[in-house]
């Protein structure tokens, strides 16, 4: 009787099943593992190409950093602020400060035109050249524009050509000036907009006067009454009174030195409120 039961194949058979075995890894290496080899290879090119045009991507960047050369602010073409990295509205207001036949004198006023934030402009400044007259001008007088525009015409475009002013406190002033008063009487009246630092009253100054104020009714101090005082701007019913009072105590004379000696008066709109009153001495 044989070793092994004719159910696990002849001899033969076996032998066979051998060869065949055999074939199936000889196509296994000569055919699917060269295959993984090529797909392997191919990422490895991939991702070399992937990182050659990283460093080219790079290499252009740095290079063009480095081949910005001094130029003069007034004439900046659209690729050279996009190099400097300047905002788009940066740029428009520029282009509008040149167009109104202007020129830019010195770092100071190009931020005031620009608007672009201390960091921006400490790194732009060292690229700056002015012409040398530009240079004596600005250390002798500082920026003056040949006129000055009425501030009762001003639009929120001129406005936000001033430093310290954008959009929203453009309109801000617009609508005090058109809504609350009806044009500006003097250009302190800006001191009445809430929030309105007085440095950018200031640069305002620089750029507005007011050619065309409106006409405001006085008011007689000697004579005025509480219900007259409480018309004027910034003062309410209980400073009326105090006003009064005070005037009262010095036998009926009202003054701006008498005004300042008020309790809680708020000193730093006395102008304002004296456009309202005839005071003797103002």
């Amino acid at each position: 009787m044989p070793f092994w039961p004719e159910i696990f194949f002849s001899r033969q058979q076996r032998l066979e099943t051998i060869v065949l075995c055999g074939l199936c890894l000889g196509l296994l290496f000569f055919i699917v593992l060269p295959k993984q080899n090529e797909h392997s290879s191919a990422l490895s090119v991939n991702l070399e190409n992937y990182q050659t045009e990283i460093e080219e991507i790079t290499k252009v960047d740095s290079w063009t950093a480095a081949e910005l050369k001094p130029f003069n602010p007034n004439f900046i073409t659209d690729y050279r602020a996009y190099v400097l990295k300047l905002p788009s509205d940066a740029v428009e207001r520029l282009n509008r400060f040149r167009e109104s036949g202007q020129w830019i004198n010195s770092a100071e006023q190009f931020q005031s035109v620009t608007q672009i934030s201390d960091e921006l402009l400490s790194q732009l400044e060292p690229l700056f050249v002015f012409p040398k007259w530009t240079q004596k001008q600005t250390r002798e007088s500082g920026f003056i524009p040949e006129s000055k525009s009425d501030l009762n015409t001003a639009t929120s475009e001129q406005l936000e050509m001033v430093y310290g002013i954008g959009p929203t406190r453009a309109k801000q002033i617009i609508n005090y000036r058109d809504g609350t008063l009806g044009g500006f009487a003097a250009l302190f009246e800006l001191k009445g907009i809430t929030g309105l630092p007085e440095d950018v009253i200031a640069e305002v100054g620089k750029r507005f006067e007011v050619k065309t104020p409106r006409k405001i009714v006085t008011f007689d101090a000697q004579t005025v009454d509480v219900d007259q005082l409480v018309t004027i701007p910034f003062i309410d019913y209980e400073l009326a009174y105090k006003i009064v009072e005070q005037r009262s105590l010095y036998g009926g004379s009202l003054s701006k030195d008498i005004l300042e000696k008020i309790e809680n008066f708020p000193l730093n709109k006395i102008e304002i409120i004296l456009l309202y009153l005839d005071v003797p001495n103002q």
